[in-house]
């Protein structure tokens, strides 16, 4: 059996989504129904969650659930908005440092990119 460790924010967590459980459902029901492939998926995400926070969990989560592939949907909560957000240069060496451990670890690792958001919220941000 191989496994699959997804670590994010409440998307991937699939909050507010009752019908189909979210994306990452989804997911395990194409590989478990469509593919017929033996694999478990663990739904790592937190509502809420940025950057910082996975950083804080990451090592300690993929060591216990020893993935052969990680995947990455993380950043949304990145984004400054009000008084929460990550600096640019923080979440920058945030990805980077979970890239690291997942490659020291030799897991197989993917990101997700970003969904949609509002412009305005994102001026200062790209610099």
């Amino acid at each position: 059996m191989k496994n699959i460790c997804v670590f994010g924010d409440s998307i991937t967590y699939g909050e507010s989504d009752y019908k189909f459980g979210g994306w990452v459902n989804q997911l395990r029901l194409f590989f478990n129904n469509k593919l017929k492939e033996d694999v478990f998926i663990y739904n790592l995400g937190v509502p809420g969650e940025n950057s910082s926070d996975l950083l804080v969990r990451f090592e300690q989560e993929s060591k216990i659930r020893k993935p052969d592939f990680v995947l990455f949907a993380i950043g949304t909560n990145d984004i400054p908005h009000g008084e929460k957000g990550v600096e640019f240069a923080k979440s920058r060496k945030n990805f980077l440092k979970l890239i690291e451990i997942s490659k020291s670890r030799k897991y197989n690792l993917a990101f997700v990119g970003l969904t949609s958001a509002n412009e305005s919220l994102l001026e200062g941000y790209r610099k």
